[in-house]
């Protein structure tokens, strides 16, 4: 079960429409442009002013996040394919459940992309922008950036969390188990906090002890810690 052809498209569309607005107002342009900021959100790296420098500033997060949505796509449709190989998933509803779940969750994930490209986006037109005072924006757009990643990551976890719910309530996981935030399950009558995943790929927290909780949340801020850091670095180099 794929991402939508669509969205791939749409990952491209905001540094699309910034190189644009961009190239519009080119001879505004300094003849050096900021390829570095710092958080006060002074530009210490310039390179002579072109159509290259301000492509791959725009692009190539964005490019890499293109990347990115293709794995996880594959991810999804193998996830949801082997189900129904040997090892795969117990019953037949338990199939469904990951099937139907995978096919839901596809566009979800598309969209977190397509987000995750927007705030990379303003953390890399923002540095051309000039705040009064004569400093630029880039220290605001890269918290911004930041804050743009935070936000769709609870995006993401919220609308599976209620892909997992509306899943789980008409194909019911064994022992009364379901899906939560993506990467975990939640199984009230297990005291385990190590559950198998249930589709033959591995293991995951159980989310319905404390310390499955505890290492969860754990894990959910680290991953969307490390990557604010990768995509703010890449874009500004803070």
């Amino acid at each position: 079960m794929s991402v939508p052809g669509r969205l791939y498209l749409l990952v491209l569309l905001p540094p699309t429409v910034a190189a644009l607005l961009l190239w519009a107002t080119w001879n505004s342009l300094p003849d050096h442009l900021p390829t570095h900021w710092n958080l006060a959100g002074d530009a210490d790296t310039w390179q002579p002013k072109s159509p290259v420098t301000v492509l791959a500033q725009l692009f190539t997060v964005p490019v890499v996040l293109l990347l990115g949505l293709a794995v996880a796509s594959s991810i999804l449709w193998m996830r949801s394919g082997n189900v129904f190989e040997p090892g795969g998933a117990g019953t037949t509803t338990e199939a469904l459940n990951i099937w139907h779940g995978a096919k839901e969750t596809a566009p979800v994930v598309g969209r977190y992309f397509v987000l995750l490209s927007l705030a990379a986006t303003v953390t890399a037109a923002g540095g051309y922008l000039i705040l009064p005072g004569g400093h630029g924006a880039g220290g605001l757009t890269a918290v911004a950036g930041i804050l743009g990643i935070v936000a769709s990551t609870v995006y993401l976890l919220l609308a599976v969390d209620r892909i997992d719910r509306a899943v789980t309530g008409r194909f019911p996981l064994p022992d009364g188990r379901r899906r939560k935030w993506l990467l975990f399950l939640e199984a009230p009558g297990s005291a385990s906090v190590m559950l198998s995943s249930g589709d033959g790929w591995n293991w995951t927290f159980n989310v319905a002890t404390r310390a499955g909780r505890m290492l969860a949340l754990l894990t959910l801020v680290v991953l969307t810690g490390v990557s604010a850091v990768l995509v703010v670095s890449a874009v500004v180099g803070v």
